[in-house]
């Protein structure tokens, strides 16, 4: 639901002018959108609205991308998720634990951050959403790229999974 907008021109499009108004799927449980920028880059964008009812990053962004991932979110809300692991599930997600970033550490309970990379590829998605029960029945998103020196960066940030 759109609340507030404003349409720059330099940015003007018809199909985000008719997004904003209102025009847009409304009945779809998840949707995934491939985003292209003036600039040539690729991003990914994966949704899950509230009837969905399900893990964001194990049902929607794992099958999207077809990888295995390592996510770090907030862990102090209604029931963490845990890891979902082979041979139960098609792919793997798994929690980080903690994280170090110059030389400063801090674990999933002192970060309200939402990301997670891949781990066979270089896919970094951070978005709105945390792994935990209570967030399956809410909508929210993440926004996903293959860029290898963003994902050195997260990855090298991960101390404990």
């Amino acid at each position: 639901w759109i609340y507030n907008s404003s349409m720059p021109s330099s940015i003007s499009s018809p199909k985000l002018g008719s997004w904003i108004g209102g025009e847009y799927d409304k009945d779809s449980a998840t949707k995934t959108a491939a985003i292209k920028t003036k600039g040539g880059n690729s991003f990914t964008h994966f949704a899950k609205s509230k009837t969905a009812s399900n893990d964001l990053y194990e049902d929607v962004v794992s099958p999207g991308l077809k990888q295995d991932l390592v996510c770090e979110t907030w862990q102090n809300g209604s029931g963490d998720l845990g890891p979902f692991c082979k041979p139960q599930h098609t792919w793997e997600v798994v929690d980080v634990k903690s994280v170090e970033v110059n030389g400063e550490t801090w674990t999933i309970n002192q970060d309200h951050s939402k990301w997670c990379v891949s781990k066979s590829s270089n896919y970094v998605c951070v978005g709105d959403m945390n792994r935990q029960s209570g967030q399956e029945k809410r909508g929210g998103g993440t926004l996903c790229s293959s860029d290898s020196a963003t994902y050195k960066a997260f990855t090298s940030a991960i101390q404990g999974k």
